[in-house]
């Protein structure tokens, strides 16, 4: 029985050190930038832009609207990520819009920002994200390409708990979602 209980004590040791190990030290998913850009405050600007969200034009004033066609407020949130996307040493960034409904639901989208040459800024179409999410990061990738780590719930009445990740790329003006197959 006390060989038994040593072999079990030193294969939780062991299997306890792996999972440690490659939860808080191994590598994440990463990609570093190959040049510095120059950036500027994108977010508080693009709260006075229009959006399209399902086919509904959204005047956004000082990051908030409420509009016919799409109940409730919509909010432009504070966090976004800064990329490239054009090619032109100026930052544009990947934001996240919230819909608040009068119901208590909360849909979330993604867009994407463009500083154009003339600095003049444009934005592509918005993808949504889902209902009641809980947005947690978002990752830039190479290629023109960022990722969204949020957690989704398993049932409308569940709190998100669910990890997902979507992934994204700009290509002009439009955003698409990649779908690994």
């Amino acid at each position: 029985k006390k060989i038994m209980l040593i072999i079990g004590a030193t294969l939780l040791l062991v299997g306890s050190g792996i999972y440690l190990y490659s939860h808080f030290f191994s590598q994440k998913e990463s990609y570093v930038r190959t040049a510095p850009v120059i950036s500027r405050d994108i977010v508080g600007e693009a709260g006075n832009m229009v959006f399209t969200i399902k086919d509904v034009e959204v005047p956004l004033r000082e990051g908030t609207a409420t509009v016919e066609g799409i109940p409730g407020t919509i909010k432009m949130m504070s966090a976004s990520l800064e990329i490239d996307f054009n090619k032109d040493s100026v930052m544009d960034r990947a934001v996240i819009i919230k819909n608040e409904r009068d119901d208590g639901s909360m849909y979330f989208y993604v867009s994407v920002v463009i500083v154009g040459s003339d600095n003049t800024l444009s934005n592509t179409n918005t993808i949504l994200l889902g209902e009641g999410v809980l947005i947690q990061r978002m990752i830039e990738l190479p290629d023109n390409m960022f990722s969204v780590e949020y957690l989704d719930r398993k049932s409308p009445k569940d709190t998100p708990s669910l990890k997902k990740k979507r992934t994204f790329k700009v290509e002009g003006y439009t955003l698409t979602e990649i779908v690994k197959k």
